[in-house]
């Protein structure tokens, strides 16, 4: 059976039921790479950068690419008020 291959972090811990606690514990497990939770959720917002080393062991367990996760910045799915009509 192919593995499953998410398109981002956010997919990936709604169709796994994984939560930020778990997940930052399988990275730390999986690749030594410890990523604090402030860290992660500034991630997940698009406030923070994520570094190439930050990608790397995110993608090593959640599969997800990592040119996504060091896409920046992170913009709203909503359309940006600034943009003139």
């Amino acid at each position: 059976m192919p593995k499953v291959r998410y398109r981002t972090v956010q997919e990936y811990m709604e169709k796994t039921g994984t939560n930020h606690t778990r997940l930052l514990a399988r990275v730390k497990d999986e690749t030594g790479r410890d990523i604090s939770p402030q860290l992660f959720s500034m991630m997940l917002k698009g406030s923070r950068r994520c570094s190439h080393l930050n990608a790397f062991a995110l993608h090593v367990v959640t599969g997800v690419p990592i040119d996504e996760l060091r896409r920046w910045p992170r913009y709203a799915e909503t359309e940006n008020s600034r943009s003139v009509a």
